[in-house]
């Protein structure tokens, strides 16, 4: 399993890039200066090595050159929200209701690291952060195995395409969130792809 701070960076990065796809619906010149703080944030907090190489694109990336933005603030608003509950920051994972009624984006507004304004109350906060018990994190990461549709369980071993689900649904949703929550577990936990 992973540790705390290794989590909690992982958290950090993906709430930066989430941030920063969500600039491109805001008016351009509020943006830019916004784009521009992004990297230097990267670096004050030495994040580097826990930035994927695509966030890293993203982060760099000019204005209007992030492709389906809006697609890549809800996937990252998800896979925050599976990383704070790790950290126990947040009581519950996200779930088809509290994406509906908005609930978990609340939690993620009050409880995300970027929510502390003060750098160094930041970095002490991602070095001193601590994991839940590992033996919850495995249930929920168990429990969203089971929540999959059988179709859903054909794409997660490679058998069926991603294009063969139908998209909008109540179980379509679900699924979306189990397969966050499965991913955002699974690498808290350390566990290979063939694990599972």
């Amino acid at each position: 399993m992973r540790n705390g701070a290794d989590v909690a960076k992982r958290c950090v990065c993906v709430e930066i890039t989430r941030q920063r796809a969500a600039i491109e619906g805001i008016d351009p010149e509020q943006a830019e200066v916004l784009r521009a703080h992004y990297p230097r944030l990267v670096e004050v907090l030495d994040l580097e090595a826990a930035l994927l190489p695509i966030e890293a694109k993203t982060l760099e990336a000019e204005l209007g050159d992030v492709p389906r933005w809006d697609s890549l603030v809800g996937s990252t608003s998800l896979q925050c929200a599976v990383l704070l509950w790790a950290l126990g920051r947040v009581d519950r994972l996200p779930t088809v209701a509290s994406v509906d009624d908005g609930s978990f984006l609340d939690d993620l507004g009050r409880w995300s690291f970027l929510g502390i304004a003060d750098i160094d109350v930041l970095k002490a906060s991602i070095e001193t952060a601590e994991l839940r018990d590992g033996r919850e994190m495995r249930k929920a990461f168990e429990a969203a195995e089971r929540s999959l549709s059988d179709a859903s369980r054909l794409m997660h071993k490679g058998i069926a395409k991603v294009e063969k689900l139908t998209a909008g649904g109540e179980a379509e949703r679900s699924d979306l969130i189990a397969f966050s929550v499965i991913a955002g577990l699974a690498w808290v936990l350390d566990r290979e792809r063939s694990d599972y």
